[in-house]
């Protein structure tokens, strides 16, 4: 059962709602300080997408290996309606009422395509709970390509258990990428 789950069905048991759509905690807080501290994933809703963008492109363009022109804000929100579309699964790490990371996953393809961290709460827990999402929605297995020279995404990647797979090419801007992959549990 994932963290998140068993900690909302503990606070369910003390008289807490479990959301039935999305597994989160829907609770009221017993302080400003533990409603501030505390961390959940969740599935994004319409209202979290320009969050997400904005997680993306802060993240996107301080990660090792960037590239010289990140695209806009506004170019990555819309990016993210047209990747819902065909069936992006969308996932977000929110601390208190902020979003803090997000997680793209393609699972019809085994692909995990995004995952973004603010650059602030990296090293915090919070890409290890979004990979852990990954392996729950695709526990046969998944892929991923970072950018060559993301040494701070290869090694997170490493710890985590995947593999690099190979080199190659990114499909649209043919600029170097590594493959890794997580073989399943």
């Amino acid at each position: 059962m994932r963290m998140v789950e068993r900690h909302c069905r503990e606070r369910q048991n003390r008289s807490h709602e479990l959301s039935p759509w999305n597994g989160t905690c829907i609770y009221p807080p017993l302080d400003e300080m533990t409603a501030r501290n505390f961390t959940s994933v969740r599935r994004a809703t319409k209202d979290d997408l320009d969050s997400v963008a904005s997680v993306w492109h802060q993240s996107a363009s301080t990660m090792d290996g960037a590239i010289l022109q990140t695209p806009s804000h506004e170019e990555m929100r819309a990016r993210i309606d047209r990747e819902l579309e065909p069936g992006w699964q969308l996932f977000v790490v929110e601390q208190g009422e902020q979003i803090v990371g997000m997680l793209a996953l393609k699972p019809h393809e085994a692909i995990l395509d995004q995952i973004f961290v603010l650059p602030d709460k990296q090293a915090s827990g919070v890409g290890t709970m979004l990979m852990n999402t990954a392996k729950e929605v695709m526990p046969g297995g998944f892929s991923l390509r970072l950018a060559e020279g993301n040494e701070r995404a290869a090694q997170f990647y490493e710890r985590s258990g995947l593999c690099f797979s190979r080199k190659g090419s990114h499909p649209s801007s043919g600029r170097p990428v590594c493959y890794y992959a997580w073989k399943g549990s």
